[in-house]
């Protein structure tokens, strides 16, 4: 049986990254091949002053088998059309940044599925393509669920996040909780 693929947009890879914790989606995601799209990596290579903390924990993380960063588009393939369509909103109701793209593209023709934060953009597309999603809430609600943390660990670990100026929407992981257990939040299941 082939592994499954998750394709990571750079604003949910950088959840993890920013503190040091891209290791808690293997956890989660057993026989997931986790995948950093080229064009997410290109954006944390940046040559950015501010981005060099950043490169060196994306480039740690993929030495340590957190990862594994894929290839670039080849230019006369279908995925590169379906790319520059959704990087240039050409038939959609808009452009979407280039990590987004890539791991909607890549997780259609795979069957995988795309890990994002960004659900004002994508959620109308990942719907259209039957692409599964899930969000840094989804993981970390799963490692809760799974026991591989618990709540004061988890409570470090979301507080690390908006600290590095992570968008979530809870202001602490208890409202996190709190949230799902009253159905305002509605959990993604991994899927198998």
């Amino acid at each position: 049986m082939m592994a499954r693929k998750v394709f990571l947009d750079t604003d949910f890879l950088c959840s993890f990254l920013w503190i040091g914790k891209t290791n808690y989606l293997a956890k989660v995601l057993p026989g997931y091949e986790v995948i950093v799209p080229f064009q997410t990596a290109s954006e944390i290579k940046r040559p950015l002053k501010g981005l060099i903390p950043l490169q060196a924990k994306y480039h740690a993380a993929k030495s340590n088998g957190d990862f594994i960063e894929a290839d670039d588009f080849d230019t006369g393939s279908s995925e590169y059309k379906d790319y520059l369509c959704l990087t240039h909103g050409l038939g959609y109701p808009k452009a979407i940044g280039s990590g987004e793209a890539a791991g909607i593209v890549l997780a259609k023709k795979h069957q995988g599925v795309l890990a994002s934060n960004n659900l004002r953009d994508i959620a109308d597309l990942v719907d259209r393509f039957g692409i599964a999603l899930i969000t840094t809430c989804d993981i970390l609600l799963a490692l809760y669920d799974q026991c591989f943390l618990n709540e004061k660990e988890l409570s470090k670990v979301f507080s690390d996040m908006l600290m590095q100026g992570r968008q979530l929407p809870y202001p602490t992981f208890a409202a996190l909780l709190q949230a799902r257990e009253d159905g305002t939040f509605i959990q993604r299941p991994i899927p198998e």
